[in-house]
């Protein structure tokens, strides 16, 4: 088996195992290789498992996609100039 889920990564891409953050596009890697794992268990609760953590990574995924836009808005927001405020009567 440890043969065949390391054949399962080559194929899906870099090893699993790292430290630091994750993106999404690391998330669905790490859920499409449960997916992959999950087609060669022979016990229904074992597939069942799997596409179980597959699932949570692709959470994982949709987080992470989240707070990057919230922090693209935040960074646009702090970039705009501020309006001064218009004073009446005041001619152009």
């Amino acid at each position: 088996m440890n043969a065949f889920c390391h054949d399962c990564l080559q194929d899906v891409g870099k090893p699993i195992r790292g430290s630091g953050l994750m993106d999404a596009s690391e998330c669905r890697r790490k859920a499409r290789y449960f997916l992959i794992l999950s087609r060669q268990m022979s016990k229904p609760e074992d597939r069942a498992a799997m596409v179980k953590m597959a699932a949570l990574w692709m959470g994982r995924a949709d987080q992470a996609e989240r707070i990057v836009k919230q922090q693209q808005q935040r960074q646009q927001q702090q970039t705009r100039p501020k309006k001064l405020p218009e004073v009446d009567g005041a001619t152009s």
